[in-house]
């Protein structure tokens, strides 16, 4: 060792080792770079031929066809969808249609499904669109902008109309008003099998071979969805891209209400301008924890801010209207971001973060935000979850009811009694799809308003814990700042199809990703969990300033 470098503090070190630590990530990411370029040349196909006498419905023993369709698209221009994170772009796409409706025998149900299968430049990948609420799909937009990169696109409905934000319409048997469970099943699990399988014949039948890699892309319940496949048929797909998801479905529903409920009790509805002027306090109270003041909180569970301590204070809602921020307002906050807690006090699921954007209240005017007479406005998903499913009961209306506790609770455990095993995607057991070859990225901004983040680093503590090598084949970034699915001021993921891509087909596994806010303002990278995004030194405004270092929370 030399005479300069015994003369180092400890602390000195330590930043020489994270640098360098630094410098090995952007190298890597760098021929990361250059490997996507290599991966994404594919040999260009001879244009097929798009019609009935080439592309026959498949024919599986469990399906039976009621219907379907098979044309050419020339030309289509559409707003497309980046699902990870939410982006729109136009696109113009010239494709092969399948448009397939069938059922299962016996079930009295029907899904509509369709493969979009590219002409010519056929990437010889195929990828799975996943949805959003109670919507099987995106639609045509999210479709589109896989067919533009060369993807064989497969999406569904599901088995319900998927333009329709509310399950009222097939939740519940007409007859018996009891749980539709074939509806039901196609939605939570069955639908995804059929997806891929469907769509890898389909494949086949046009171009004489099935797709050398197939990969799925959802965010929120499209994330659940990809888990469950995952865990459920780990054959059915190679990559994963798993985005602020719902995993837990049956714990995290029936606490959607939980804001609803504690705001009831207390008999406080805040307007959003009010909640905003809280989560901005806290944020300026823990932004510059990590060396760098920049409006994002890096670690919100290191984050202490009280926001009883903003009692007796004015949020400033415009037009020179102020509001009073009460005792049973920062008393409301403090239990969202505590996430809901039984009768005695234990925790039954995750918060939001300190800092995070909530609303769930409506308000009709600001003179109306000034009088308090805002009213709650609990979301459609959680309404009908809790109505339909758990309580089976359409006309329960629970925003004009006042649940006692034990009512509440009882909701929460019969939701977990009746559909844990039918529609969560938490299961640990990911053996078989590490076996296969499979990857997984998985990402979740902190400043979800929407699913709590909480969950999602919990599932991957517990696969971590069963399986020490989880790295290998599963990797789960956070994104602070990031609101659900990429909305926000913080940086969210950008490129993840593509990284994914790369560590199925190569076995060179992201070490970082490169990370945009939605408005273009801030490049970041993300790390791999337990790792954090730290500040090193240089201009805060470039990502190469930052590296990656692991939490102490997580050791």
């Amino acid at each position: 060792m030399s005479v300069a470098k015994q003369r180092l503090s400890p602390s000195h070190l330590r930043r020489i080792n994270i640098y360098q630590h630094s410098l090995m990530i952007w190298f890597r990411f760098i021929l990361f770079l250059l490997a996507i370029k290599a991966v994404a040349r594919s040999t260009s196909l001879p244009a097929v031929e798009c019609s009935p006498l080439r592309v026959q419905p498949p024919s599986f023993s469990d399906v039976e066809v009621l219907s379907y369709m098979v044309f050419p698209v020339y030309d289509h221009e559409i707003d497309a969808i980046e699902v990870n994170p939410i982006k729109h772009r136009r696109v113009s796409v010239t494709f092969c249609n399948f448009s397939l409706t069938y059922t299962h025998p016996g079930w009295d149900d029907v899904i509509n499904m369709q493969v979009w299968l590219p002409l010519s430049d056929w990437n010889k990948r195929l990828q799975g669109i996943g949805g959003v609420g109670w919507a099987g799909t995106r639609g045509d937009s999210a479709t589109a902008l896989a067919v533009s990169e060369g993807y064989v696109a497969v999406s569904s409905d599901l088995g319900h109309d998927a333009t329709k934000p509310s399950a009222r319409d097939w939740a519940l048997d007409e007859t018996s008003r009891h749980v539709n469970l074939a509806r039901l099943l196609d939605f939570s699990y069955v639908g995804l099998l059929d997806m891929s399988r469907l769509a890898k014949d389909v494949a086949q039948q046009l171009y004489g071979e099935v797709p050398k890699h197939s990969y799925w892309n959802g965010c929120g319940a499209g994330g659940r969805q990809g888990m469950m496949l995952a865990q459920r048929f780990p054959e059915a797909f190679d990559g994963i891209v798993v985005g602020s998801p719902t995993l837990s479905w049956a714990h995290f529903m029936p606490t959607g209400y939980w804001p609803t409920f504690v705001m009831k009790m207390l008999n406080t509805y805040p307007s959003s301008c009010v909640m905003d002027a809280i989560a901005a306090e806290a944020v300026k109270a823990c932004d510059d924890r990590d060396g760098v003041v920049e409006g994002i909180i890096t670690q919100p569970e290191r984050c202490d801010f009280n926001p009883l301590s903003l009692v007796g204070k004015n949020a400033d809602c415009g037009d020179g209207v102020n509001v009073e921020i009460t005792l049973d307002v920062a008393i409301l906050v403090e239990k969202i971001w505590q996430g809901m807690r039984s009768q005695d006090g234990k925790p039954l699921w995750y918060g939001f973060s300190r800092g995070s954007l909530w609303h769930a209240t409506r308000c009709s005017s600001m003179g109306e935000v000034h009088h308090h007479t805002c009213t709650p406005a609990p979301s459609t998903l959680v309404l009908d979850w809790l109505e339909l499913f758990v309580a089976q009961n359409p006309d329960l209306e629970l925003p004009h009811l006042k649940l006692t506790y034990p009512e509440f609770e009882a909701l929460f455990h019969l939701s977990i009694a009746a559909y844990q095993s039918i529609i969560s995607a938490d299961s640990p057991d990911l053996a078989d799809f590490k076996s296969r070859g499979g990857k997984i990225i998985h990402w979740h901004g902190l400043n979800d308003g929407e699913v709590p983040p909480g969950g999602s680093a919990a599932y991957y503590v517990t696969v971590k814990n069963r399986d020490p090598s989880v790295m290998d084949f599963y990797r789960y970034f956070e994104a602070p700042g990031v609101g659900h699915c990429g909305s926000g001021p913080g940086a969210a993921p950008i490129g993840v199809m593509g990284a994914l891509t790369i560590w199925v087909e190569t076995g060179i596994a992201p070490d970082i990703l490169p990370a945009v806010s939605e408005d273009g303002s801030l490049t970041r990278i993300l790390c791999p969990f337990p790792s954090v995004v730290t500040y090193l030194e240089g201009d805060a405004e470039k990502p190469e300033a930052f590296g990656c270092r692991e939490s102490p929370l997580w050791r």
